[in-house]
């Protein structure tokens, strides 16, 4: 059996990179592999979710892993693969560093596991350039792993819609106030509109919860979560955005990771609703479009048999300590990030610590050819 290490930062909320390893721990654990979760803090209402999948997790942050060998690890965010491999120094067959945002800190990857990782995935073309733009010397490690769906949401596809809307979802954890505006704004047409996230119902989102909506609002995941229903999706939040997707305009939606930063679009709640309202039809003819669209392009399976493919892992591979010269220069920076996370901890701040992360000067050259990705905004 195989063992696989996946790493996150952290596991609390419904959100971003929580969702992803909850989707890579649960696809490799129905596969068969030895599933193994490292986090450095793991709570509820997430942690509900882990146990009840029952995918094992580690607060290795308390504790040290309790393996030393692992087949694959499959790490996000730089802390926790600093401390996995170059302090714990676990033996690895191969290593794929993820980087799920283009700007966000703790994605930034240090030079010094560009040079040491099998695979480095980028969840879209934005990312890819932002790396790239930095130097091209590991550009064929380099491979586009975009927000993916899980088998079970293909399954509630409809080929035979109504064509009527009466029911949005809107699903974010930071919607605008012009998007926040819209359960008013269509009250008047009895369409009812439903929060989901930090501003309304606060849980995971399921196919079973979406496939009642008519029509989606919101950014990155979820938006090819409605694809692979079959739910028009209007590509809009706190960046603005498109706004519905289309033949023409889906393309360069992706490459921004349907984050709605593609286009520098804000509108306010009356143009917003009146879109909504004259081209739902047209969206609807879409649907099987990007349907297609997403078994082709987005399906989790998919992708991930393309990494494995790529890593080429057979039992005859021998686990090796990976080594660079600067490693010891990481692990002294860890040490200092340590220390700040742990403050961070008993305030239960992980946007505050975000920010120390940001002013500490040992994490402003933490790579030579990327430093300074650590100076642009967060999420």
């Amino acid at each position: 059996m195989k063992r696989i290490l996946i790493l996150n930062h952290h596991l609390v909320e419904f959100a971003g990179s929580e969702l992803v390893t909850l989707e890579l721990a649960e696809y490799f654990n129905i596969k068969g592999f030895d599933t193994l979760v490292g986090s450095f803090i793991y709570d509820k209402p997430l942690k509900k979710i882990f146990e009840k999948k029952k995918v094992n997790v580690v607060n290795f942050f308390k504790n040290p892993l309790p393996f030393t060998t692992f087949d694959i690890v499959w790490a996000h965010h730089f802390p926790t693969y600093i401390k996995a491999i170059v302090e714990e120094r676990i033996k690895i067959k191969k290593l794929v560093i993820s980087s799920l945002s283009p700007f966000h800190p703790l994605e930034t990857i240090p030079e010094p596991f560009m040079a040491v990782a099998d695979l480095i995935l980028v969840n879209s073309y934005e990312n890819f350039q932002k790396i790239t733009s930095y130097g091209n010397e590991y550009i064929e490690k380099i491979m586009i792993f975009p927000n993916s769906v899980p088998q079970i949401f293909f399954n509630f596809f409809n080929r035979n819609p109504k064509n009527e809307l009466k029911k949005i979802a809107v699903v974010s954890n930071h919607p605008p106030l012009e998007v926040l505006l819209l359960k008013g704004a269509f009250s008047k047409q009895k369409i009812v509109v439903d929060f989901f996230g930090v501003k309304g119902q606060y849980k995971l989102i399921t196919p079973e919860i979406l496939i009642n909506y008519d029509l989606i609002i919101s950014i990155g995941k979820t938006v090819q979560y409605a694809m692979a229903l079959g739910i028009p999706v209007y590509c809009y939040d706190h960046f603005g955005g498109p706004g519905y997707l289309t033949l023409e305009n889906y393309e360069l939606a992706e490459r921004f990771n349907y984050s709605g930063r593609c286009c520098n679009r804000k509108l306010t709640v009356e143009e917003i609703k009146k879109e909504i309202l004259e081209f739902y039809s047209s969206a609807v003819v879409y649907r099987e479009f990007f349907y297609n669209l997403s078994i082709s392009k987005y399906s989790l399976e998919k992708n991930i048999n393309r990494v494995l493919q790529r890593l080429k892992i057979d039992n005859e591979l021998e686990y090796k300590n990976l080594e660079h010269k600067n490693f010891y220069f990481l692990s002294q920076m860890n040490k200092a990030y340590m220390v700040e996370f742990a403050k961070s901890r008993k305030t239960n701040s992980i946007k505050k610590l975000i920010n120390t992360i940001k002013s500490m000067k040992a994490f402003q050259c933490i790579q030579t050819k990327f430093k300074n990705i650590l100076q642009a905004d967060t999420l």
